[in-house]
């Protein structure tokens, strides 16, 4: 029957394009599969190139980022890191109450920020977001809010300024992370908590507080969204990775009796949990399950080497970008599989 109607549907257009029946029929059938083809394939901003690749074995050294100058001074305690689509790196450099840019080489392109309370001002910024649109997120710990920037690192708003309660007074706002949808989550160290906004910063949501049970964090530090739109918290005090749904509702831990007070924690797109193992002085690699599938570094001053390292992101399935804050820089890793 499908056959038979195909057939006629053919043998009918084609003299209505002015095209002969047997070019027609061809050139119509390849069009119609062309098409059915190109709805059928994925938008190119959601493929997931890390989806095909198989687990990673390890990871290579292959460069250090701010050994010398990046801009008007080195780094200091830098805590933060977010990548953008053209590898250009935006690290938070806590002790110089800067944001620099890098691009992919490690070279200076740009940097905003100075001690103070006023706007594109930080004291102790802690970690940095990216949304779709390319606008950074910043979380400004001791002036207790979020400051938001465009990626040329003009100031734009401050997001704490905008909430209709006032949540922020006696936080310590640390680990931040976007939805797909807009929602803004921050980790509060200080109040062993996670706060939800909606996406116009308005309203505002608490969880993972003591009356969570067993999700119940302590001392919550950076933070990470996959794909499904779970929330990975490096809940630094209990020792974990702490797994909790869009609404809040905690799922599962992974990795207690292999971490020790991670500080960053990055989910790949196959699922693949990497973490920052702060006082371990190590990357540790997990399966959705919290197995371990490899561990590098020890502490040292040598290339693949950490001293407390805080943040990490991965960039298209391939590198890793790890903050190795005790150090004063950034260490580029190859994954190995």
């Amino acid at each position: 029957m499908k056959r038979f109607v195909l057939k006629n549907f053919l043998s009918s257009a084609s003299p209505i394009l002015g095209l002969d029946d047997k070019f027609g029929q061809r050139f119509i059938l390849f069009t119609l599969l062309f098409f059915v083809s190109g709805c059928a394939s994925v938008p190119s901003w959601q493929t997931d190139k890390d989806t095909t690749y198989s687990s990673p074995k390890g990871v290579l050294p292959i460069k250090i980022i701010g050994e010398g100058n990046l801009g008007s001074t080195e780094l200091n305690q830098p805590q933060g890191i977010v990548i953008d689509a053209a590898e250009n790196l935006y690290i938070v450099d806590s002790g110089n109450n800067r944001i620099v840019k890098c691009n992919p080489e490690g070279n200076f392109l740009k940097e905003a920020g100075g001690f103070g309370w006023d706007n594109r001002e930080f004291n102790l910024p802690s970690y940095i977001a990216m949304d779709i649109g390319f606008s950074l997120y910043v979380t400004d710990t001791q002036n207790k809010r979020v400051q938001r920037f465009d990626n040329y690192l003009n100031f734009i708003q401050s997001i704490s300024s905008l909430t209709q309660e006032k949540p922020f007074e006696h936080s310590q706002l640390k680990g931040i992370a976007l939805s797909r949808n807009g929602e803004l989550y921050l980790a509060d160290s200080e109040n062993d908590c996670i706060w939800k906004l909606d996406p116009q910063f308005i309203n505002v949501e608490k969880f993972g507080g003591f009356e969570s049970g067993s999700g119940a964090l302590n001392d919550p530090q950076g933070l990470s969204i996959d794909t499904r739109g779970n929330l990975y918290v490096a809940d630094s005090g209990n020792d974990r990775i702490a797994v909790y749904d869009p609404f809040g509702n905690f799922l599962k831990e992974l990795g207690r009796s292999h971490l020790n007070r991670p500080f960053g924690v990055e989910i790949s797109s196959s699922d693949v949990v990497y973490v920052a193992n702060t006082f371990g002085d190590n990357l540790v690699a997990l399966d959705e399950n919290g197995n371990v599938l490899f561990k590098f570094g020890m502490r040292g001053r040598g290339e693949g080497e950490f001293n407390k390292p805080k943040d990490l992101k991965i960039f298209e399935g391939e590198k890793i970008y790890i903050v190795d804050s005790g150090n004063n820089r950034v260490q580029l890793l190859a994954l190995i599989r």
